[in-house]
């Protein structure tokens, strides 16, 4: 990946001592960084917005995290918060407010869709946040409210007391989407859906839902009722539209999963739109980088939730073959019918696959016990079954026994399924879960969708495709390609992210790939109307034939084999290059990704200096740096030659270097 910028507005990149001595003026005058994050009381919301929160400490930012009273109470109870916040002494403090229920209500899960209690709840709840806001205006004020996008009120406090405010939505950018489109939706008849209408029916009013069969059964469950004054219906319309107000909008997403979404909500709706997902994969990594381990303790890191673990399910996974075991997990707000579990336990035991499932104390199902169940049933329980109250899902899905999810697909459950690499079976149940199944099932094809459906025969049957025969290998190419979007933000992700912020300030680039990668990027990032017009997308061959595949792990190690850069690549670079040169813009500098050293020389030839961009840590640059050292002296000995030592030996030859990295 290559980045070249022209000369009309290369002196924006320069700035002078003096102007250098006014910025740090001006950052010293400021307010020191305090950020109040206000999550909505359910546990899916909470746990996203307390890995955000760790991120931000990481980062050297004081937080304060809003709860409400009982759920304050239960992460103390039943997680190791106050512990794990300790390492950022000064940077961390938990606080909460009423949610005006009594102290005595029992909170099944079904309260918070409770949509005349939240109405009341969050009248309730603002003057208490706005006193929290007041009584720390004298000490160390908050500068920004970082709040849930289903409690708006909050926008509203914070902009009468002069704070900034964010809004953070929880769910996938698709429902986010679908949400935007209902006025329209109303307003042209599509909602209410008609009585007795056609469930299978495409809906086609919603922009952007052209890629695959966006189906009346497809949509977010509020759609489906009898009056556009529907309470649950006009929560969210008020809820979403009044997000709107906030100076910036977070999501948990990557570009390249949600794009055709994202590309409809930036920038008519929010004009700042940050994606920092999957927010456990990145909190892992830097966690990692931090403490300067390989790894990290799963069991004392990522539990955020309002339950009891019990770990002892992972000693019984690691007694399971490879890939046997079907994981099930309905999440924390779904409630069966005792019905609806036995048709479940019926196809997971006729299966034939073991089954690790999460029924959550007493508010799994509807049911008083466990009486009913058939001795047939019990007994197949017994000897494929393995059955906890609350399970360390992140842990269970990256387990080697696990093969397969039977999930409600809440957006938490699908991006750690996702990064795990476990194909799903989708059985939604409320808000965008409909339309999560439906992504999963047809536009990412890395799962199956069983959504309206719960009888022994079409789990088993369903079970059965995810765990073997065809049907698994279709989903588990899928999903290679899928999750390796997911997992990290590559070499070109963070080239276009530093484009775009070039083109911000002003300045013109052109972004170069190889062919196969530019077409990809069309085809799945959208980037032919996300971009502004000053950024320039171009490709050049990679030296491959075309249709040898290029996204398997070995691919890098091939292509150094393979690939004479010299004679393939760098005459390619070289004519584009000498083609803006005769223009009257020509190439100023050359930003070019740090393995990809031929740059230079053809930089130098033509008088155009060039920045390296290094897209991996420091730390791990440093090593690079050693490399030679370490083979030399006989401390590291590559076995088959792998030719990585190429790297560095040309690390040092760029005159500037680009880290992504904070300096602490």
């Amino acid at each position: 990946m290559f980045i070249s910028f022209s000369s009309t507005l290369h002196h924006k990149l320069h700035i002078s001592n003096n102007q250098e001595s006014k910025i740090k003026a001006y950052m010293e005058e400021k307010r020191v960084p305090h950020v109040l994050i206000f999550p909505f009381p359910a546990q899916g919301h909470i746990n996203q917005m307390l890995k955000l929160a760790e991120l931000l400490c990481l980062s050297s930012i004081k937080v304060t995290f809003l709860n409400t009273h009982h759920n304050h109470n239960r992460l103390l109870q039943f997680t190791d918060i106050r512990s794990r916040f300790a390492r950022f002494p000064g940077l961390f403090r938990l606080e909460s407010i009423s949610d005006g229920a009594p102290d005595d209500h029992p909170r099944p899960s079904g309260f918070t869709l409770d949509f005349s209690k939240l109405f009341n709840m969050n009248s309730i709840m603002s003057p208490d946040l706005r006193n929290l806001l007041l009584s720390n205006a004298n000490t160390t004020p908050v500068t920004c409210v970082i709040c849930d996008g289903i409690m708006t009120f909050a926008i509203d406090v914070a902009k009468e007391l002069g704070i900034q405010t964010i809004a953070f939505r929880t769910t996938s950018t698709s429902y986010v989407w679908a949400l935007l489109c209902l006025p329209k939706l109303i307003q042209s008849g599509h909602i209410p859906f008609p009585e007795n209408a056609d469930m299978d029916e495409s809906v086609l009013a919603v922009p952007g839902m052209e890629g695959f069969f966006f189906r009346r059964r497809d949509a977010p469950s509020f759609y489906n009722v009898k009056e556009v004054t529907n309470p649950a219906l006009q929560f969210f319309i008020n809820e979403t539209f009044n997000s709107t107000k906030a100076s910036a909008l977070i999501l948990n997403t990557v570009d390249d999963l949600e794009a055709p979404f994202l590309t409809q909500i930036r920038p008519k709706h929010f004009q700042n739109v940050y994606t920092i997902g999957p927010l456990h994969t990145l909190l892992n990594n830097l966690r990692v980088a931090t403490n300067g381990h390989d790894r990290i303790d799963f069991s004392s890191s990522n539990h955020n939730g309002l339950w009891e673990q019990d770990r002892s399910c992972l000693a019984w996974l690691d007694s399971q073959a490879v890939k046997s075991v079907v994981y099930v997990s309905f999440g924390s707000v779904a409630v069966l019918t005792e019905s609806q579990q036995v048709e479940f336990w019926y196809g997971l035991v006729n299966s034939g696959y073991p089954f690790l499932w999460v029924k959550r104390s007493g508010r799994g199902y509807s049911g008083e016990g466990d009486e009913n169940i058939p001795e047939e049933l019990r007994e197949g329980v017994e000897k494929r079954g393995y059955i906890v109250g609350w399970a360390p899902q992140e842990e269970v899905l990256a387990h080697r026994a696990v093969g397969g999810f039977l999930t409600h697909s809440g957006w938490n459950s699908t991006l750690e399924s996702l990064v795990a690499g476990v194909p799903m079976i989708c059985w939604p149940h409320q808000v965008d879960q409909q339309m999560n199944s439906r992504v999963v099932g047809e536009m990412w094809k890395i799962g199956v969708d069983m959504k309206d459906r719960c009888d022994r025969s079409t789990v088993e049957t369903m079970v059965r495709d995810v765990m073997c025969g065809e049907r698994r290998e279709e989903i588990i190419r899928s999903m290679a390609e899928i999750g390796d979007v997911a997992k990290k933000a590559g070499h070109i992700t963070q080239m276009l992210k530093l484009a775009e912020l070039l083109c911000l300030s002003g300045i013109q680039v052109t972004f170069l790939n190889t062919h196969y990668n530019h077409h990809r990027l069309r085809r799945h990032a959208d980037i032919d109307s996300r971009f502004p017009a000053s950024l320039c997308f171009q490709s050049i061959p990679d030296g491959l034939p075309p249709h040898q595949p290029r996204r398997h792990f070995g691919f890098l190690k091939e292509w150094i084999y393979t690939v004479d850069v010299k004679t393939q690549i760098e005459p390619s670079f070289r004519h584009l290059l000498l083609s803006y040169q005769s223009q009257n813009n020509p190439v100023t500098c050359i930003i070019s990704d740090g393995v990809l050293t031929f740059t230079i020389d053809v930089g130098t030839d033509l008088g155009i200096p060039t920045i390296s961009f290094r897209t991996v840590s420091s730390c791990c640059l440093w090593t690079y740096f050693w490399l030679p050292h370490l083979v030399q002296s006989g401390e590291l000995k590559f076995g088959g030659g792998f030719c990585l030592i190429l790297f560095c030996e040309q690390i040092d030859r760029y005159p500037f270097l680009i880290l992504v990295q904070f300096d602490d």
